[in-house]
């Protein structure tokens, strides 16, 4: 339903229809090419537009909310989308740091977590259950792949 690359410079969102709408800034060619084969679709859907991108998804410039059965999630996208997702959301991502009280959403991916997991999937289940798959999970835990930090 969602994905982050590992740098936070390419966002996507699946679409109703399969289709698969990206955002990123800089140096992403490859990476968007790489998602657009995986997901099975030749070209990018525009990034969706406010006020509504299609079935369930609805973007404004500072937030995307994703109303699927299960879950009312958030993408934010500017600092600014915090307040409201952190009030409604059930589940909310970011490529930003989630540094203020965020009670509502019973889980976040933010951008402290993508440095640790590298890029991420995520799942939202109609059950209200998330899944996410990251490089890090898929690659392994070896003295190599770890940040700086951890070791």
């Amino acid at each position: 339903d969602v994905r982050i690359s590992g740098d936070g410079r390419l966002v996507g969102i699946r679409l109703g229809d399969g289709g698969l709408a990206l955002r990123g800034s800089g140096n992403i060619q490859m990476a968007r090419d790489t998602w657009l084969r995986r997901a099975g679709v030749e070209t990018a859907a525009p990034w969706p537009a406010a006020p509504a991108a299609g079935p369930g998804i609805v973007c404004r410039p500072d937030i995307c909310w994703i109303d699927v059965p299960g879950h009312l999630a958030a993408l934010v996208t500017s600092p600014r989308g915090f307040a409201a997702a952190c009030s409604h959301a059930t589940f909310l991502a970011t490529t930003y740091d989630v540094w203020r009280d965020c009670p509502a959403p019973l889980r976040i991916v933010d951008r402290s977590a993508i440095n640790r997991s590298g890029g991420v999937e995520i799942f939202l289940a109609p059950d209200g259950s998330v899944a996410i798959r990251s490089v890090a999970g898929l690659r392994g835990d070896r003295p190599w792949t770890r940040a700086a930090g951890d070791q």
